[in-house]
C-alpha cells in the first residue's frame, strides 16, 4: 500500500502545480488568552485568487477545549466574506450560524484541510496541556500577491 505524501493530497485540489507559500507555527499555550474571530485567510493573506489551501497538521491533540478550529461547512462556497470594521477584513462582520458550524478534532499527526475562504474561528486554549499546530499554506502558479511588493513562494510540483 502507498502512503499518500502531503503533496501528493494537495495537488489534487488547486491543481497539478503547486507551491509552498508559507509556514508558520501555532502554539497555544495553557489557560491562554489567544483565539481567532471568525475570518477567512483569503481575506488578509493577500493572494489574487482563493485557489490557496491551508493545510494544518495537528502536532499535538486538537480538540474544542484545546483552541482548535470551528468550520463553518459550505461557506468557502460564497467568495469573500462581507466588509466588516477591521482594515484588514480580519472579522467577518455577518451574521453566523453557530448551529452549522463544527469543531474539529485532531489526534497528532492528523490534517485538516481547508480553502482560504472557508469561514472557521477558533477560542483559547482552556486545557492545561500546550496546543500547537502547523499551518502549511500552498497556492498554484498563476497566483499573485496583492498585499505586499515582494513575496516567495517553493516550487513543490510542476
Amino acid at each position: 500500500m502507498r502512503m499518500l505524501g502531503i503533496s501528493d493530497v494537495v495537488e489534487g485540489l488547486p491543481g497539478p502545480d503547486i507551491m509552498i507559500w508559507s509556514i508558520h507555527l501555532y502554539p497555544k499555550e495553557p489557560g491562554g488568552r489567544r483565539f481567532s474571530s471568525w475570518h477567512q485567510d483569503w481575506a488578509h493573506w493577500g493572494p489574487n485568487n482563493n485557489k490557496t489551501l491551508n493545510v494544518c497538521i495537528a502536532l499535538t491533540e486538537a480538540k474544542e477545549a484545546d483552541g482548535s478550529i470551528r468550520m463553518l461547512p459550505g461557506s468557502h462556497e460564497g467568495g469573500l466574506g462581507p466588509e466588516n470594521i477591521l482594515t484588514r477584513k480580519q472579522t467577518i462582520d455577518a451574521e453566523i450560524d453557530e448551529y452549522r458550524a463544527i469543531w474539529t478534532t485532531l489526534w497528532p499527526k492528523e490534517g485538516l484541510l481547508h480553502y482560504m475562504d472557508m469561514w472557521h474561528v477558533s477560542k483559547p486554549n482552556e486545557t492545561e496541556d500546550r496546543w500547537v499546530g502547523l499551518a502549511l499554506r500552498y497556492i498554484t502558479q498563476e497566483a499573485r500577491q496583492q498585499r505586499i511588493e515582494t513575496d516567495f513562494t517553493t516550487l513543490v510540483r510542476g
